[in-house]
Protein backbone atom coordinates (compact mmCIF):
# COMPACT_ATOMS: atom_id res chain seq x y z
CA UNK A 1 0.00 0.00 0.00
CA UNK A 2 0.72 3.55 -0.94
CA UNK A 3 0.60 6.54 1.73
CA UNK A 4 0.62 10.04 0.45
CA UNK A 5 -0.85 13.06 1.67
CA UNK A 6 0.51 14.88 5.43
CA UNK A 7 -0.41 11.93 7.90
CA UNK A 8 1.67 9.59 8.74
CA UNK A 9 0.50 6.07 10.63
CA UNK A 10 2.23 4.92 13.71
CA UNK A 11 1.82 2.06 16.01
CA UNK A 12 2.84 1.63 19.58
CA UNK A 13 3.93 -2.05 20.03
CA UNK A 14 5.81 -3.55 22.98
CA UNK A 15 8.22 -0.73 23.71
CA UNK A 16 8.67 0.61 20.27
CA UNK A 17 7.31 3.11 18.20
CA UNK A 18 7.18 1.95 14.86
CA UNK A 19 5.94 4.58 12.00
CA UNK A 20 4.73 4.51 8.20
CA UNK A 21 6.30 5.46 5.92
CA UNK A 22 9.71 6.13 7.91
CA UNK A 23 10.71 9.21 8.45
CA UNK A 24 13.35 10.60 6.77
CA UNK A 25 16.31 12.08 7.95
CA UNK A 26 15.82 15.64 9.16
CA UNK A 27 12.31 14.90 10.23
CA UNK A 28 11.26 16.17 13.34
CA UNK A 29 8.92 13.85 15.35
CA UNK A 30 7.76 15.28 18.62
CA UNK A 31 5.84 13.43 21.17
CA UNK A 32 4.65 13.51 25.37
CA UNK A 33 4.70 11.20 27.50
CA UNK A 34 4.05 10.70 31.61
CA UNK A 35 5.52 9.20 33.85
CA UNK A 36 5.93 8.00 37.40
CA UNK A 37 9.34 8.32 37.89
CA UNK A 38 9.97 11.94 38.95
CA UNK A 39 13.09 11.19 41.03
CA UNK A 40 16.13 9.93 40.67
CA UNK A 41 18.99 7.71 41.92
CA UNK A 42 22.29 9.18 42.74
CA UNK A 43 23.56 7.07 39.89
CA UNK A 44 20.64 8.28 37.73
CA UNK A 45 18.27 5.14 37.71
CA UNK A 46 14.69 6.75 37.52
CA UNK A 47 12.60 6.12 40.92
CA UNK A 48 8.66 7.08 41.69
CA UNK A 49 9.60 7.21 45.56
CA UNK A 50 12.51 8.21 47.49
CA UNK A 51 14.94 6.13 48.51
CA UNK A 52 18.57 7.82 49.71
CA UNK A 53 19.28 10.61 51.12
CA UNK A 54 21.51 11.39 47.65
CA UNK A 55 18.44 10.82 45.37
CA UNK A 56 17.64 14.04 43.25
CA UNK A 57 14.53 14.93 41.97
CA UNK A 58 14.03 14.93 37.87
CA UNK A 59 11.60 18.14 38.13
CA UNK A 60 12.56 21.55 39.23
CA UNK A 61 13.00 21.23 42.81
CA UNK A 62 12.31 25.15 43.37
CA UNK A 63 9.05 24.30 42.21
CA UNK A 64 8.74 20.86 44.17
CA UNK A 65 9.49 23.19 47.09
CA UNK A 66 7.10 26.07 46.31
CA UNK A 67 4.19 23.18 45.87
CA UNK A 68 5.30 22.01 49.43
CA UNK A 69 4.93 25.19 50.77
CA UNK A 70 1.26 25.88 49.83
CA UNK A 71 -0.14 22.52 50.49
CA UNK A 72 1.98 22.52 54.00
CA UNK A 73 0.09 26.08 54.55
CA UNK A 74 -3.45 24.36 53.35
CA UNK A 75 -3.23 21.56 55.28
CA UNK A 76 -2.55 23.49 58.78
CA UNK A 77 -5.05 26.04 57.78
CA UNK A 78 -3.29 28.91 57.23
CA UNK A 79 -3.78 31.18 54.19
CA UNK A 80 -2.26 29.79 51.25
CA UNK A 81 -3.83 31.30 47.92
CA UNK A 82 -0.87 33.70 47.41
CA UNK A 83 1.87 31.09 47.61
CA UNK A 84 -0.32 28.63 45.72
CA UNK A 85 -0.30 30.83 42.86
CA UNK A 86 3.51 31.49 42.92
CA UNK A 87 3.67 28.14 42.67
CA UNK A 88 1.07 28.13 39.79
CA UNK A 89 2.72 30.55 37.71
CA UNK A 90 6.22 29.10 38.39
CA UNK A 91 5.19 26.11 36.65
CA UNK A 92 3.50 27.59 33.59
CA UNK A 93 6.39 29.31 33.43
CA UNK A 94 9.07 26.21 33.91
CA UNK A 95 6.81 24.30 30.55
CA UNK A 96 7.28 27.24 28.70
CA UNK A 97 10.81 27.18 29.38
CA UNK A 98 10.85 23.47 28.83
CA UNK A 99 13.23 23.07 25.40
CA UNK A 100 14.89 19.56 26.13
CA UNK A 101 13.43 16.64 23.97
CA UNK A 102 14.87 12.85 24.67
CA UNK A 103 15.37 10.80 22.03
CA UNK A 104 13.67 7.51 20.98
CA UNK A 105 15.04 5.13 18.35
CA UNK A 106 12.44 4.06 15.92
CA UNK A 107 14.90 3.11 13.34
CA UNK A 108 14.71 -0.46 13.91
CA UNK A 109 11.56 -1.36 11.89
CA UNK A 110 12.18 -3.28 9.02
CA UNK A 111 8.63 -5.01 8.37
CA UNK A 112 5.59 -4.04 7.07
CA UNK A 113 2.08 -3.79 9.01
CA UNK A 114 -1.63 -2.68 7.30
CA UNK A 115 -2.21 1.11 7.95
CA UNK A 116 -5.41 2.38 6.57
CA UNK A 117 -5.58 6.46 6.86
CA UNK A 118 -8.71 8.11 6.07
CA UNK A 119 -8.99 12.01 5.29
CA UNK A 120 -10.42 14.45 8.30
CA UNK A 121 -14.24 14.84 8.66
CA UNK A 122 -17.68 13.40 9.29
CA UNK A 123 -18.13 9.91 8.42
CA UNK A 124 -21.84 8.25 8.54
CA UNK A 125 -21.73 5.25 11.34
CA UNK A 126 -24.23 2.13 10.10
Amino acid sequence: MVVTGPYVGYRIWGDHLWMYPAPTAGDEIAMEYASKNWCQSSGGTPQSAWAADSDTGKLDENLMTLGLVWRFQQSKGFAYADNKDMYETQVLQAIAREASRSTLNIGEYDGYWPTAIAPQGNWPVT
